[in-house]
Order: C-alpha cells, then sequence, then structure tokens
C-alpha cells in the first residue's frame, strides 16, 4: 500500500521513510537505508521541524535495525536536543530502540531527557 501511494506522491518523504523501516524489517539493508536517507533529503528538519524530525527519527531507526548503530546513534544525539524528536518514553521503552539500548552512548543520551521530578 505504502509503495502504491508513492507511485502517486514520489517526493513524500514521510511516505518513503515509513517504506525504510518496512524494507529495514524486512532485512533488506540496502533498499531500507537508500530510502531513508532520500526520506531525509525530500524532508529535511530545516523546511520542517516537525516532520523533517520525524523522518530523521525514523531514518536513526533505520540504522539501528540493519545494525549501523553508530549512525542510528549519531541522529538520536542531535535529535534528542530537538522539540520534536523521540521523547524518553520513547526511547526508554518502545521495543523499536532495542537494538541500540544495550550501547553505552544510548544509556548516556537517555539520561539528559529523563524528567525530573519537581521538587516538594
Amino acid at each position: 500500500k505504502i509503495e502504491t501511494k508513492l507511485r502517486d506522491q514520489p517526493d513524500d518523504g514521510l511516505l518513503l521513510a515509513t517504506l525504510g523501516l518496512i524494507d529495514a524489517g524486512l532485512s533488506r539493508k540496502n533498499e531500507a537505508l537508500a530510502e531513508g536517507r532520500r526520506a531525509v533529503e525530500l524532508r529535511p528538519i530545516s523546511d520542517d521541524a516537525v516532520d523533517g524530525a520525524v523522518v530523521m527519527g525514523n531514518l536513526a531507526m533505520i540504522y539501528a535495525w540493519v545494525g549501523d548503530v553508530d549512525l542510528a546513534i549519531e541522529r538520536l544525539n542531535f535529535l534528542a536536543k530537538m522539540p520534536g524528536g523521540p521523547d524518553y518514553g520513547q526511547l526508554k521503552f518502545d521495543p523499536a530502540w532495542d537494538a541500540v539500548r544495550r550501547d553505552p552512548r544510548f544509556t548516556k543520551m537517555l539520561a539528559t531527557l529523563e524528567p525530573v521530578s519537581p521538587a516538594r
């Protein structure tokens, strides 16, 4: 269905990023990486802070799923500083991030996002 929609909307970065995630989940590494990178080109954060962050987050997830942990962590460190990036709960509990969760750099980044309890 995503491929059909992409035929009608070939420059839709959100759709292309979704296809990249699907291909990553199906172990189609080369296709997933190409689609994720192209999606970021089509929907850069500089043009669209909200959807651009979503697309870059999807690229980070693609990197994680295909085993490119360094690139996944690099993108997540960037996104963690942005308002539209993944939040603490998503990163801590979503099983989609299991591939990078044990990396000390991920743990360090996650600690910077942990909500602080208000003083009483």
